[in-house]
């Protein structure tokens, strides 16, 4: 038996294969862009403006500001569509600096909470983990946890409501 592929279903075969090869394409060059901002070749403000697409653009600021600790630079993110790469710039800044009025700057609530999280870890500050607003997630017992795994201080554990968490933060010691 001879089996022919017809020509639509061949046509159709090379137009799938063009579109996985094309769709591999712009994945791989996302990744070689955004893996350029993450290194070291971007050194300054006018290297980030030279991009053109704003998600890059706006995680180079990101990168920058991180490097520098320049809280100003997290405010060249202008776009509402990009307001969590604001936000975590001003999470990864208020870390660094260990400045718990700069999560006030954050809009997202649960990027807000993280960063309570992120200052009370670095701080070894349990009552950080009592600002933490409408929590979801278990983030206060988590918040906890960091805290008292950092401090090495088990009795933090004793402040933990939920009962798994309260012995997950005690097999830490």
């Amino acid at each position: 038996m001879n089996k022919k592929i017809s020509t639509p279903i061949a046509i159709g075969i090379i137009l799938i294969l063009a579109i996985l090869v094309g769709v591999f394409t712009i994945t791989q060059f996302s990744a070689i862009k955004r893996e350029k901002i993450q290194t070291t070749e971007i050194t300054s403000l006018s290297d980030c403006d030279k991009i053109q697409e704003s998600l890059y653009k706006n995680e180079c600021y990101v990168s920058i500001a991180v490097k520098k600790i320049d809280l100003s630079i997290c405010d060249e993110i202008k776009e509402a569509k990009d307001q969590f790469l604001k936000d975590d710039c001003y999470s990864k800044i208020a870390k660094a600096k260990q400045d718990l009025s700069i999560c006030d700057k954050i809009i997202e609530e649960s990027s807000k909470n993280v960063c309570y999280v992120g200052i009370a870890q670095v701080k070894k500050d349990p009552s950080i983990c009592e600002k933490i607003q409408n929590p979801k997630y278990n983030i206060i017992e988590s918040c906890y946890m960091v805290v008292a795994k950092a401090k090495q201080d088990s009795s933090i554990c004793d402040k933990i409501q939920d009962q798994t968490y309260k012995e997950s933060c005690y097999k830490q010691f």
